[in-house]
């Protein structure tokens, strides 16, 4: 049974939060949604949940209902503001690979949902509860090996719980009163919704995902995957970033890719000793 304590609002000096929207802050329906969130959040304050990724009990504003209820409302609006590729055989593709390494990860027990935003943007996010994106210009530059990587990747951070984590950490109790008692510190609560919109959008700390790639080649070797896809995969994005000269979203967002290749080496030289990981 859960406890409940107070949250530790206590910003993270290693968050690193970006956008999905470069431009425009925060849609009108997503703030609204975030307004509900604020106010369950003070009514319950935090949960002690079982995060079978660390094997221990830790700390998150919801219990894995109320994660996946919050998830599902999350998408729904994400999913009405953006254009949904509807075309069969990749929808096909994409929640066959999805699945079959879902079924290998830390919590298996989540219905996972996967898409495919009809955008030409090379990148991919989660949002807690099991719902993965996949953009079509990510899509269309990855092989079927290196799109298992991609989809444990963003696996990797709803079993991980790094949504919750992060937006237990960046809010301030200000904030939050601020934003549900509509007090005139107006600009403060747009910040917050702003931060949230942020943090949905693999905001995540360097740390969370370094640990996202590890729980990655762990899943795809399971479910009869190449981990070694993951450095062709990198190495292509890069590759990307070298002829147009510009940070591909998905690698401007995470960890250097070298620090990701180092921890896929890493990973593959102990794999092939006869090791695990």
């Amino acid at each position: 049974m859960s406890k409940k304590s107070k949250c530790n609002f206590t910003a993270s000096k290693d968050s690193t939060p970006t956008r999905w929207p470069a431009e425009g802050g925060t849609p009108r329906r997503w703030r609204s949604a975030v307004g509900v969130i604020v106010f369950l959040v003070l009514l319950s304050g935090c949960v002690s949940v079982y995060n079978p990724v660390s094997g221990k009990k830790e700390w998150y504003i919801f219990d894995e209902k109320g994660e996946v209820s919050w998830g599902d409302a999350m998408a729904r609006q994400f999913i009405d503001e953006n254009k949904i590729n509807s075309d069969p055989e990749k929808n096909t593709v994409i929640a066959a690979i999805g699945n079959k390494v879902a079924a290998v990860s830390h919590r298996n027990n989540l219905t996972y949902h996967f898409y495919i935003i009809d955008a030409p943007e090379v990148n991919a996010l989660a949002i807690p509860g099991g719902h993965i994106f996949v953009y079509r210009g990510l899509l269309d530059k990855v092989s079927q090996q290196e799109l298992a990587f991609v989809l444990a990747h963003e696996i990797g951070h709803v079993s991980a719980r790094h949504s919750l984590k992060q937006l237990g950490a960046s809010l301030s109790v200000s904030v939050l009163a601020a934003t549900l008692l509509r007090t005139p510190e107006q600009t403060q609560a747009k910040q917050m919704v702003d931060q949230l919109y942020g943090l949905i959008s693999l905001g995540y700390s360097r740390k969370d995902e370094l640990e996202a790639d590890s729980l990655a080649f762990q899943y795809v070797n399971s479910a009869g995957y190449q981990p070694r896809a993951a450095l062709t995969l990198f190495k292509k994005l890069e590759a990307e970033n070298n002829n147009r000269g510009q940070v591909p979203f998905y690698l401007s967002s995470h960890p250097d890719p070298e620090a990701r290749i180092k921890n896929i080496e890493d990973k593959l030289r102990v794999l092939n000793q006869g090791g695990t990981q």
